[in-house]
Parts: C-alpha cells; sequence; structure tokens
C-alpha cells in the first residue's frame, strides 16, 4: 500500500489504512524512539500512542508525501514529553511532596527574643 492509500485510510479511519501505516512506519520510527529516549519499554510506548494519535480523527497531512514526516513529528513530540516528564520527576526531593516548594524570601523568619534597650 502505497502512503497515499495509507492516508486515505486514516482520513477514513479505516483500520486496513492504520495498519499499513504500521507495517510501514513502525520499525522505523521504534528506532527513532529508542535513539532518543534509550529505553526499550518506554520506546514502544511511544510507538503505541505515535499510531493511537495518527488513528484519531484529524490532524492527517493532505499530501501524501508528509505522512511520513507528521508520524515523525508525532513519535518526536510524545519522545521529548516523556524525557520531560522524566526530567520534573528526577528534580522532585525525595522528602518534599509535590507542589510542596519553598519561595525564596518567603521564609519564615526566628523569633528571636527582643532586648529591651
Amino acid at each position: 500500500m502505497e502512503d497515499g492509500e495509507i492516508l486515505a485510510g486514516l482520513e477514513a479511519r479505516d483500520p486496513a489504512g492504520l495498519a499499513a501505516a504500521y507495517d510501514r512506519y513502525a520499525a522505523p520510527l521504534y528506532g527513532y524512539c529508542r535513539w532518543m529516549l534509550r529505553d526499550p519499554g518506554q520506546a514502544a510506548k511511544v510507538l503505541r500512542e505515535t499510531f493511537t494519535i495518527a488513528a484519531k480523527d484529524g490532524g492527517a497531512p493532505k499530501d501524501a508525501g508528509q505522512l511520513r514526516a507528521w508520524l515523525y513529528g508525532i513519535t518526536r513530540d510524545q519522545s521529548y514529553r516523556r524525557l520531560r516528564t522524566a526530567e520534573r520527576a528526577s528534580t522532585r526531593s525525595p522528602t518534599r511532596p509535590a507542589g510542596k516548594t519553598t519561595r525564596p524570601g518567603r521564609a519564615r523568619r526566628p523569633s528571636w527574643p527582643r532586648s529591651g534597650g
């Protein structure tokens, strides 16, 4: 199946179009995910998310020549989202729950006894 037929299948929400897109692009997209994420489990999740997004209505390119780039763009965006989420999780303090941060200049000042004088 050519990209034009795959695109028409995706636009029609035909499972055969999605299957053809998967057959043609899953292996190179997975390799791209592995290169970006380094983790095979995360790469598999991003690949699944990519084809879930591609199967949804709307957003597909009108030109069949853009199908490959569109799928790689979805994969890139999903990979970056996972990398940002992992980065945020690694910067949280294990002793401080998420959302409970101190603000500079807002710390409580100790109450010192005033000297009379």
